[in-house]
């Protein structure tokens, strides 16, 4: 808790701005995964929805290695407000892909490229935010509350996308347009919320009354020398140990949420399995981060890790 003697402004409160990343993630990232557990995306063709995915992930593996380059140059506003804006792209050329005509598939895997720089513009600077945020005792729940807030996304975009398909006109497969024109609009309004709530860094104070402060960067001046730093990262033995975990977090997704929700299950039930598989996700995050992560009395952070 904010010392009273020194309890900054809320919005300057790095708590605060934890919980106004997880709004937008909620509203960008969040959403995608609740359209993700559609099946294909929403889509009919599961050759296409690989494509996209391929090139989603590609895009983001290599502009994610530069997220930090990105975050020094431009700081968690700009990064945070057009990641945003991209899951909207990204929802609109699915909805023309798999609702209005198939010529528009290759518009829907260069929208996914797009995303893949988008949300490395996004995570990078969340990530950032998160751990710059929180005291060191902090941590763990900052990510808690996080990722509790973002999963909602997953949550309340799948009961959308039960709702709004629970009468179809069809046999059940299709999307109804109406989820694409939903979660647009509320991806878009979370690029909105932060242009608007997203502070600078240095205005934030943390929890002790402290003000956030980063280490000197190179600068754009010696740009060169700051990429240099993040190639240097690819030989460091920690983070290359940390690979295979990276990897799988993410191996599994184009089978359950493609192989297995996309084929078997009808529209609604769709919506249905993506929101109980994100609440299950969010609510196990909040209480490692919130409850376990922390708690000194287990161990060091690398014991509790």
């Amino acid at each position: 808790m904010e010392d009273s003697a020194i309890k900054p402004p809320f919005l300057r409160r790095g708590s605060t701005q934890n919980i106004i990343a997880g709004v937008v993630a909620f509203c960008g990232p969040g959403l995608f995964n609740a359209l993700q557990g559609l099946g294909n995306a929403g889509g009919s063709e599961p050759s296409v929805s690989a494509a996209m995915n391929a090139t989603l992930y590609a895009s983001f593996a290599v502009f994610g290695c530069l997220s930090g380059y990105f975050f020094n140059l431009f700081g968690p506003k700009i990064l945070m407000t057009f990641g945003a804006l991209t899951y909207s792209f990204y929802a609109i050329s699915v909805y023309l892909w798999g609702q209005v005509d198939d010529k528009f598939a290759p518009m829907a895997i260069v929208a996914s490229a797009i995303l893949g720089l988008g949300a490395a513009c996004l995570w990078g600077a969340q990530g950032t935010m998160t751990l710059s945020y929180a005291l060191e005792n902090q941590k763990g729940s900052f990510f808690g509350i996080f990722w509790f807030i973002f999963n909602l996304g997953g949550v309340i975009g799948g009961l959308i996308a039960l709702g709004l398909n629970l009468n179809p006109d069809d046999d059940g497969q299709a999307v109804n347009p109406a989820t694409y024109f939903t979660f647009c609009a509320l991806m878009g309004a979370g690029a909105v919320f932060a242009c608007i709530f997203v502070i600078r860094p240095s205005h934030v104070i943390k929890a002790d009354g402290t003000a956030v402060v980063f280490e000197e960067s190179m600068g754009t001046s010696n740009s060169r020398e700051e990429l240099k730093e993040i190639g240097k990262l690819f030989t460091n033995k920690h983070m290359l140990l940390l690979t295979p975990l990276i990897i799988q977090s993410n191996w599994f997704y184009t089978y359950e949420f493609g192989g297995i929700n996309g084929l078997l299950f009808d529209a609604p039930t769709r919506g249905l399995n993506s929101s109980i598989y994100w609440a299950i996700s969010g609510i196990s995050s909040y209480v490692i981060g919130v409850y376990y992560l922390d708690r000194e009395a287990i161990g060091g952070r690398r014991k509790r890790a």
